[in-house]
């Protein structure tokens, strides 16, 4: 592997396996939910991190960049939905929004909770725009001279996405033996208000992040 690669190899999966929306959202899911929502979530923070990747390759993500009045509604979007997830996790368990299908069939809530998890890691990562911001400016540093960007940019993306189906699965697999202690009604109440204090959290990061 060319000596570039495996300076990013090191440097992304550093920041991968740092705590972030991503992290909370596997956490979280894992912890109450389930592995099949777990899983949904990954996917969804995969196609996230590819379309993220595409545009950047594109050259979409650099107008970002360039113009802020684009960056700002996204940014507060972006805000609002994490603001919303954080809330959601105050609220009486009968107001949360419901991830199983009133079908009780096992295949059919499998699929609910793999369908639920999906699209919310999806929505949460596609409307980042710092998760665009964030390979415009950590992908170019890695890309050798001579090289074609947006081709060796979208190959960066690619070794992304697998460090997050990695790292993602491991700890929803380290998570899920927890799961049933922290299920139990008084310590998941104080884990919801817990995973909500991080979703505003990140919130407050992203609305006064330069």
């Amino acid at each position: 592997m060319h000596t570039s690669l495996w300076d990013f190899f090191i440097a992304s999966t550093l920041v991968m396996a740092s705590p972030g929306t991503d992290t909370a959202l596997v956490l979280s899911s894992t912890l109450r939910e389930g592995l099949k929502t777990a899983f949904g979530v990954i996917a969804g923070v995969l196609i996230g991190t590819f379309s993220w990747g595409v545009a950047n390759s594109l050259g979409l993500c650099a107008l970002l960049n360039l113009y802020p009045e684009a960056y700002t509604p996204l940014k507060w979007v972006a805000a609002m939905w994490l603001a919303w997830l954080g809330i959601k996790m105050f609220l009486p368990q009968d107001r949360k929004l419901d991830y199983e299908s009133e079908d009780s069939s096992p295949k059919h809530s499998q699929e609910a909770g793999f369908l639920a998890g999906l699209k919310i890691g999806a929505i949460t990562d596609l409307l980042n725009p710092e998760t665009g911001i964030f390979t415009l400016t950590f992908f170019p540093p890695f890309i050798p001279a001579g090289a074609n960007p947006p081709l060796y940019s979208l190959m960066l993306t690619f070794i992304t996405m697998g460090e997050c189906l990695v790292l993602f699965t491991a700890l929803a697999f380290l998570a899920r033996p927890m799961s049933g202690f922290l299920k139990r009604p008084d310590i998941a109440r104080y884990l919801d208000w817990a995973t909500g204090v991080v979703f505003l959290l990140l919130c407050v990061k992203l609305l006064t992040g330069s």
